[in-house]
């Protein structure tokens, strides 16, 4: 890995990518992340993660078996399983107390899917959403728990949802195909959206103006989203598209965008097959980013340049996350393993 390291420096090859000029006295190296350990879900693989607000608690949902597994990561053992309808578990979040875990699944054929809040006190849950025609792939908690978006597949739209009372609030429409991702900015003030129709849209969610669009380059179907933590970012990972697919394909990047003026900050090169999710470090230096390459790929936000590649996946890493301290990065797979890295931050 050092030895790959010195050859892109040499070689220059983010800086010819990209296109940017970088100084020449570049950021101290962080100590390379080294796996702590892995553990192995009982589905069989892993589609969705999510790591607690007070960093105690880890959270996997499968395609597989259709279960929510919750992990005591200071004893690295499961502390419950929830057992949805056997449907896939595509996404699961966190509500910002930390009391409440939400999971979203479904059945692509025939289309059907369902939301359900998992009280974490009583271990209890309830149902939020149940659709028969639609099936969600993406949900976020705003910053105050009170909203919960979901992203639907047949209907293309984003639906939002109170959580106190469990009723639909609104529906944001505009997308031309399934909505693939969701995220709140961190003030709460936006809310993006991803979707296969090639475009990532910024609503104001909480007004009737006109969402702003971005549009990912031709070929590009932007499949997952996360906001930097001071908002000023958005981070959004691409796949290539079925037309695509063949000899000539437009490579998988992340693309970095200023939120507010909408226009395109870099775009991040290096992963050799489609991206799956994208995460930033709590002090927003580091990008992580997962792929259908079996590996995930450690950014430094200044440069653009890629700070390791974590490899020993078997299968898509389908899913990375933080924890708050900044000191574990956690990735899941298809092989049915959870990884989790010590990681460091690199001191200017």
């Amino acid at each position: 890995m050092k030895k790959t390291s010195v050859l892109l420096r040499r070689t220059g090859l983010f800086l010819t990518v990209l296109g940017l000029g970088f100084p020449e006295t570049q950021p101290a190296r962080a100590q390379e992340p080294k796996e702590r350990t892995t553990l192995t879900v009982e589905s069989r693989d892993v589609f969705c993660l999510a790591i607690s607000p007070d960093g105690t608690t880890l959270a996997t949902g499968g395609m597989t078996r259709g279960m929510v597994q919750v992990w005591d990561l200071a004893t690295e053992k499961v502390r419950s399983t929830f057992e949805g309808d056997g449907h896939n578990m595509f996404s699961v979040a966190f509500s910002p107390d930390g009391k409440i875990l939400a999971s979203a699944g479904g059945v692509l054929i025939p289309g059907w899917g369902e939301i359900r809040l998992w009280d974490l006190s009583s271990w209890k849950g309830r149902l939020l959403l149940h659709d028969v025609g639609d099936v969600f792939l993406s949900l976020a908690f705003s910053p105050d728990g009170r909203t919960l978006a979901v992203g639907g597949v047949n209907s293309n739209s984003v639906r939002l949802w109170d959580v106190p009372t469990n009723k639909e609030r609104a529906a944001l429409r505009g997308h031309d195909q399934s909505v693939t991702s969701v995220a709140f900015s961190p003030d709460g003030k936006i809310l993006a959206s991803a979707s296969l129709d090639g475009t990532v849209k910024l609503w104001n969610w909480v007004s009737t103006k006109e969402p702003t669009t971005l549009r990912e380059r031709a070929g590009s179907e932007p499949v997952c989203l996360a906001f930097s933590p001071d908002g000023k970012t958005l981070a959004c990972g691409t796949k290539a598209s079925l037309q695509n697919k063949g000899e000539g394909r437009v490579a998988a990047a992340v693309t970095l965008w200023e939120v507010a003026t909408g226009k395109e900050q870099a775009r991040l090169l290096g992963h050799a097959d489609d991206l799956r999710s994208v995460a930033f470090s709590a002090d927003g230096k580091t990008l992580a980013s997962g792929s259908d390459d079996q590996t995930v790929k450690l950014w430094d936000r200044a440069s653009g340049k890629a700070r390791a590649t974590l490899k020993g996946s078997e299968g898509s890493v389908t899913c990375v996350a933080f924890s708050p301290d900044g000191k574990t990065l956690v990735s899941g797979s298809t092989d049915g393993k959870v990884k989790l890295w010590k990681v460091s931050s690199a001191k200017n």
